[in-house]
């Protein structure tokens, strides 16, 4: 795990999925790892990243045609080849991961095939300029099997689409279909499955709801919804999680699946917790580039005013007060070598610059 430390308070997401994907061969699966940051309600993004011997140490696949974005052999048509991936086609094309849902979605071509995949989860908050920083990282790594079950068919999940939606209480609706392979005679038609759905990721703000299931001879088909409350849609992950399993033999398949929902009107508060105010006029700064000192000047005193000198993920690292003045000099012996922003603040409004320091 890595944390940029000196900046702010944070809590690693949780990963609420058990972390070994089983999956049929030529069978289309959707797998999630579920990360959720139930305190802090960061933004979290997913990609696929090396394995790792040791801290910054990458250990490289030794196997033919893998590799840490092509993990395992999948399913590619005439002309296509790795990276490209097509989660859409019937059957889906490559290995695809969502970036912002985790979704990761792939039809196995080679059975019996067993490896193991780092996926980096990193965590984005916006600072006190609405600007989205990298504040910590960590690694995940997941195994992913492929089993010749031909008797059994994946369990697919299907959300309904959701797009952006306001904030209070909603619901999203689902169904999941796992659909009874049919032998040639005269080997009977088995019965169709039962399948065990379950919420990653646990909250006290979210519900899953079964509103049917119908099992014909051609499958099984549950018909839900997870409802959320206004809470959850101002301050949560903004991803609902679903895994469906079913009772097959000797293998249970398991499949899981997120969806994420955008709320325009939802105020993210910033790592301090300041809100737009007022942009401030009058300021100038000088020199910049700087190295001893810096100067600002003001075209009048302000009101409670301050100025902050912070570094580009939010943390201050000198604070002044203004007092009446309208020339401001200042120290920056204490002050390393970078790029910084400067805040001055009052009653009146702000104003920010970037400063460079040698």
């Amino acid at each position: 795990m890595k944390f940029n430390p000196g900046s702010i308070v944070n809590n690693s997401p949780a990963f609420d999925a058990t972390p070994i994907f089983r999956s049929s061969l030529n069978q289309t699966s959707t797998f999630a790892l579920g990360a959720v940051d139930t305190l802090d309600h960061d933004s979290i993004s997913f990609s696929f990243d090396n394995p790792q011997s040791n801290r910054g140490i990458s250990t490289p696949y030794n196997a033919t045609n893998i590799s840490s974005n092509h993990p395992f052999d999948a399913f590619y048509p005439a002309g296509t080849s790795a990276p490209f991936s097509d989660p859409d086609a019937i059957p889906a094309v490559g290995i695809f991961l969502d970036a912002k849902s985790g979704n990761l979605m792939a039809t196995p071509t080679s059975s019996n095939q067993v490896t193991v995949m780092t996926i980096l989860v990193k965590e984005w908050r916006k600072d006190r300029f609405g600007v989205y920083q990298n504040i910590s990282e960590v690694r995940r790594e997941a195994q992913f099997f492929v089993s010749n079950t031909q008797s059994n068919e994946v369990p697919r999940i299907n959300f309904e689409s959701v797009g952006s939606r306001t904030k209070g209480n909603d619901c999203v609706e689902f169904q999941v279909v796992d659909s009874v392979i049919i032998p040639p005679p005269p080997t009977p038609i088995p019965n169709p499955d039962t399948l065990k759905l379950k919420l990653l990721g646990s909250s006290s703000h979210l519900q899953l709801t079964i509103d049917s299931s119908k099992y014909l001879a051609s499958g099984t088909t549950v018909y839900g919804k997870v409802c959320y409350d206004s809470l959850w849609s101002v301050n949560g992950d903004n991803t609902i999680y679903l895994s469906a399993q079913d009772n097959a033999c000797p293998m249970n398949a398991i499949v899981s699946k997120g969806i994420t929902i955008d709320f325009p009107d939802r105020v993210f508060q910033s790592t301090a917790g300041v809100g737009p105010i007022p942009k401030l006029s009058g300021v100038k700064m000088y020199p910049n580039p700087a190295s001893e000192r810096l100067n600002l000047t003001l075209d009048q005193p302000l009101k409670n005013g301050k100025i902050e000198i912070v570094n580009l993920t939010g943390y201050t690292l000198l604070t002044e007060e203004i007092g009446n003045q309208t020339r401001i000099s200042i120290d920056l012996e204490s002050i390393l070598s970078g790029a910084y922003l400067v805040v001055i603040s009052s009653d009146e409004g702000r104003s920010a610059k970037r400063l460079l320091v040698r």
